[in-house]
Protein backbone atom coordinates (compact mmCIF):
# COMPACT_ATOMS: atom_id res chain seq x y z
CA UNK A 1 0.00 0.00 0.00
CA UNK A 2 1.47 3.19 -0.95
CA UNK A 3 0.00 5.18 1.83
CA UNK A 4 -0.52 3.50 4.80
CA UNK A 5 -3.25 4.23 6.79
CA UNK A 6 -4.69 6.13 4.34
CA UNK A 7 -8.38 6.66 3.24
CA UNK A 8 -7.91 7.09 -0.47
CA UNK A 9 -10.92 5.34 -2.76
CA UNK A 10 -11.36 6.17 -6.53
CA UNK A 11 -15.15 6.23 -7.70
CA UNK A 12 -15.85 6.96 -11.81
CA UNK A 13 -18.93 8.45 -12.00
CA UNK A 14 -21.04 9.64 -14.80
CA UNK A 15 -20.62 13.09 -13.84
CA UNK A 16 -23.69 14.50 -16.53
CA UNK A 17 -25.98 13.01 -14.25
CA UNK A 18 -26.82 14.71 -11.06
CA UNK A 19 -28.64 11.23 -9.29
CA UNK A 20 -25.97 9.42 -10.03
CA UNK A 21 -23.86 12.20 -8.23
CA UNK A 22 -25.58 12.52 -5.34
CA UNK A 23 -25.73 8.76 -4.76
CA UNK A 24 -21.68 8.60 -4.96
CA UNK A 25 -21.47 11.63 -2.65
CA UNK A 26 -23.65 9.49 -0.27
CA UNK A 27 -21.57 6.85 -0.59
CA UNK A 28 -18.55 9.40 -0.06
CA UNK A 29 -20.20 10.95 3.42
CA UNK A 30 -21.20 8.01 4.46
CA UNK A 31 -17.93 6.26 4.39
CA UNK A 32 -15.58 9.39 4.94
CA UNK A 33 -17.84 11.99 6.65
CA UNK A 34 -18.54 15.34 5.14
CA UNK A 35 -17.46 16.91 2.25
CA UNK A 36 -15.71 20.29 3.70
CA UNK A 37 -13.43 20.97 0.38
CA UNK A 38 -14.86 20.02 -3.07
CA UNK A 39 -12.08 20.37 -6.32
CA UNK A 40 -14.14 19.92 -9.60
CA UNK A 41 -11.36 19.19 -12.06
CA UNK A 42 -13.07 16.72 -14.78
CA UNK A 43 -12.79 17.71 -18.11
CA UNK A 44 -13.21 16.86 -21.75
CA UNK A 45 -12.22 18.40 -25.14
CA UNK A 46 -14.34 17.18 -28.24
CA UNK A 47 -12.02 19.90 -30.64
CA UNK A 48 -13.90 20.95 -34.50
CA UNK A 49 -14.40 23.97 -36.37
CA UNK A 50 -17.52 25.45 -35.96
CA UNK A 51 -18.38 24.74 -39.22
CA UNK A 52 -17.88 21.21 -39.13
CA UNK A 53 -18.75 20.31 -34.93
CA UNK A 54 -21.51 18.25 -34.46
CA UNK A 55 -24.87 18.54 -31.13
CA UNK A 56 -23.08 15.50 -30.00
CA UNK A 57 -19.73 16.78 -29.33
CA UNK A 58 -21.24 20.47 -27.81
CA UNK A 59 -23.50 18.67 -25.48
CA UNK A 60 -20.68 15.72 -24.63
CA UNK A 61 -18.65 18.48 -23.82
CA UNK A 62 -21.04 20.56 -21.78
CA UNK A 63 -22.42 17.82 -20.12
CA UNK A 64 -19.13 16.99 -18.59
CA UNK A 65 -17.44 19.76 -17.95
CA UNK A 66 -20.13 22.37 -16.46
CA UNK A 67 -23.00 20.06 -15.80
CA UNK A 68 -20.26 17.61 -13.72
CA UNK A 69 -19.41 21.02 -12.11
CA UNK A 70 -22.88 21.57 -11.09
CA UNK A 71 -24.09 18.50 -10.46
CA UNK A 72 -21.13 18.22 -8.13
CA UNK A 73 -21.53 21.29 -6.03
CA UNK A 74 -25.24 20.82 -5.96
CA UNK A 75 -24.56 17.32 -4.00
CA UNK A 76 -22.89 19.17 -1.71
CA UNK A 77 -23.92 22.73 -1.15
CA UNK A 78 -26.80 21.95 1.33
CA UNK A 79 -24.41 19.89 3.89
CA UNK A 80 -21.98 23.09 3.37
CA UNK A 81 -24.63 25.34 4.44
CA UNK A 82 -26.32 23.11 6.89
CA UNK A 83 -22.25 23.18 8.30
CA UNK A 84 -21.48 26.64 7.29
CA UNK A 85 -18.76 25.79 6.46
CA UNK A 86 -17.05 24.74 2.79
CA UNK A 87 -14.38 25.70 -0.01
CA UNK A 88 -15.29 24.66 -3.52
CA UNK A 89 -12.37 25.15 -6.09
CA UNK A 90 -13.95 24.79 -10.03
CA UNK A 91 -11.18 23.98 -12.83
CA UNK A 92 -11.57 26.45 -15.88
CA UNK A 93 -9.45 27.56 -18.39
CA UNK A 94 -8.12 30.11 -20.43
CA UNK A 95 -9.74 29.01 -23.19
CA UNK A 96 -12.13 31.11 -21.78
CA UNK A 97 -10.77 34.61 -23.88
CA UNK A 98 -11.08 32.47 -27.07
CA UNK A 99 -9.25 29.08 -28.94
CA UNK A 100 -9.13 27.75 -32.33
CA UNK A 101 -11.74 24.80 -32.63
CA UNK A 102 -13.04 25.17 -29.30
CA UNK A 103 -15.79 26.79 -29.33
CA UNK A 104 -17.86 23.83 -27.05
CA UNK A 105 -15.17 24.12 -24.88
CA UNK A 106 -14.83 27.52 -24.50
CA UNK A 107 -18.28 27.84 -24.05
CA UNK A 108 -18.40 24.81 -21.07
CA UNK A 109 -15.42 27.11 -19.49
CA UNK A 110 -16.96 30.50 -18.94
CA UNK A 111 -20.79 28.77 -18.20
CA UNK A 112 -18.60 27.48 -14.85
CA UNK A 113 -16.50 30.82 -14.28
CA UNK A 114 -20.27 32.64 -13.97
CA UNK A 115 -21.73 29.87 -11.73
CA UNK A 116 -18.25 30.11 -9.69
CA UNK A 117 -19.78 34.27 -9.22
CA UNK A 118 -22.49 33.40 -8.72
CA UNK A 119 -22.52 30.68 -6.43
CA UNK A 120 -20.00 32.55 -4.00
CA UNK A 121 -22.63 35.48 -4.10
CA UNK A 122 -25.57 33.04 -2.94
CA UNK A 123 -23.00 31.04 0.11
CA UNK A 124 -20.78 34.21 1.30
CA UNK A 125 -23.06 34.47 4.27
CA UNK A 126 -22.35 30.91 5.01
CA UNK A 127 -18.85 30.80 4.80
CA UNK A 128 -18.13 28.86 1.73
CA UNK A 129 -15.93 30.32 -0.51
CA UNK A 130 -16.50 29.49 -3.99
CA UNK A 131 -13.21 30.34 -6.60
CA UNK A 132 -12.41 29.04 -10.20
CA UNK A 133 -8.56 28.70 -11.33
CA UNK A 134 -8.05 29.27 -14.90
CA UNK A 135 -5.35 27.09 -16.01
CA UNK A 136 -2.79 27.69 -19.57
CA UNK A 137 -1.12 24.38 -20.97
CA UNK A 138 -0.64 22.34 -17.95
CA UNK A 139 2.05 19.14 -18.43
CA UNK A 140 -1.10 16.22 -18.67
CA UNK A 141 -2.21 13.59 -21.26
CA UNK A 142 -5.08 16.18 -22.49
CA UNK A 143 -2.34 17.84 -24.15
CA UNK A 144 -1.63 15.33 -26.21
CA UNK A 145 -5.01 16.16 -28.46
CA UNK A 146 -3.48 19.31 -29.58
CA UNK A 147 -1.35 19.21 -32.99
CA UNK A 148 2.39 19.53 -32.29
CA UNK A 149 2.59 23.16 -34.09
CA UNK A 150 -0.23 24.83 -32.41
CA UNK A 151 0.99 23.25 -28.87
CA UNK A 152 4.17 25.18 -29.44
CA UNK A 153 2.72 28.41 -30.79
CA UNK A 154 1.30 27.96 -27.22
CA UNK A 155 4.25 27.46 -25.25
CA UNK A 156 5.81 30.52 -27.21
CA UNK A 157 2.80 32.82 -26.31
CA UNK A 158 3.51 32.81 -22.43
CA UNK A 159 5.92 34.80 -20.32
CA UNK A 160 7.63 31.48 -18.84
CA UNK A 161 7.90 29.97 -22.74
CA UNK A 162 7.30 26.81 -21.00
CA UNK A 163 4.25 24.36 -20.01
CA UNK A 164 2.70 24.57 -16.48
CA UNK A 165 3.61 21.47 -14.41
CA UNK A 166 0.92 19.31 -12.64
CA UNK A 167 2.51 20.76 -9.03
CA UNK A 168 2.29 24.38 -9.91
CA UNK A 169 -1.53 24.22 -10.67
CA UNK A 170 -1.96 22.13 -7.35
CA UNK A 171 -0.37 24.68 -5.11
CA UNK A 172 -2.76 27.13 -6.77
CA UNK A 173 -6.06 24.55 -5.61
CA UNK A 174 -4.65 23.89 -2.55
CA UNK A 175 -4.07 27.76 -1.99
CA UNK A 176 -7.91 28.21 -2.47
CA UNK A 177 -9.06 25.24 -0.34
CA UNK A 178 -7.26 26.16 2.96
CA UNK A 179 -8.15 28.94 5.78
CA UNK A 180 -5.59 31.15 4.40
CA UNK A 181 -7.61 32.01 1.67
CA UNK A 182 -10.88 32.83 3.64
CA UNK A 183 -10.73 36.31 2.26
CA UNK A 184 -11.01 35.50 -1.36
CA UNK A 185 -14.36 34.26 -3.07
CA UNK A 186 -15.70 34.77 -6.38
CA UNK A 187 -12.65 34.84 -7.93
CA UNK A 188 -10.91 33.51 -10.80
CA UNK A 189 -7.10 32.85 -10.30
CA UNK A 190 -5.36 32.98 -13.83
CA UNK A 191 -1.88 30.28 -13.33
CA UNK A 192 -0.64 30.27 -16.99
CA UNK A 193 2.29 31.17 -17.02
CA UNK A 194 1.19 34.40 -18.11
CA UNK A 195 -0.27 33.29 -21.47
CA UNK A 196 -3.22 35.80 -20.53
CA UNK A 197 -3.59 38.40 -18.42
CA UNK A 198 -6.09 40.77 -17.06
CA UNK A 199 -6.41 44.64 -17.56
Amino acid sequence: EKFPGSRIGGISPDLSKLEEVRSIFRAVTGTYGCVDILINNAGITRDAMFHKMTSEQAHMVMDVNFFGTYNCCQAVIKGMRDRCYGKIVNISSVSTFGSLGQTNYSASKCAIEGFTRTLAIESGMKNITVNCISPGMINTDILKTIPKDILEAKINSTAAKRLGEPSELAAAVAFLACDDSSWVTGHTMMVCGGQKMHA
